[in-house]
């Protein structure tokens, strides 16, 4: 896997265990440690009511921006390939 860029993979993980749940993971966690349900750690894990924006409200739009970003990378590996044009978009 040459000419990987480790950043956007490593951003990807990221968002991709947000997706899997670690937002209720760390809620628990947090009671579980005693700092309650309402601290700072686990109020950036819920939605705000149109008020505000925390972390968890940014979870989906950052998958679509990875998904643009990587887009550029996929496309060029594929004409690397000299795969035909018509082929990539499917």
């Amino acid at each position: 896997m040459k000419n990987r860029l480790l950043s956007l993979d490593a951003l990807r993980g990221f968002d991709m265990l947000l997706i899997m749940g670690v937002c209720k993971f760390m809620i628990a966690l947090c009671a579980a440690l005693g700092f309650g349900e309402h601290c700072w750690l686990t109020d950036q894990f819920r939605h705000v009511e149109w008020n505000g924006l925390r972390l968890e409200d940014t979870i989906f739009p950052l998958f679509l921006f990875l998904a643009g970003v990587s887009w550029p990378f996929s496309y060029a590996k594929q004409v690397e390939r000299k795969t035909p044009t018509g082929r990539i978009g499917r």
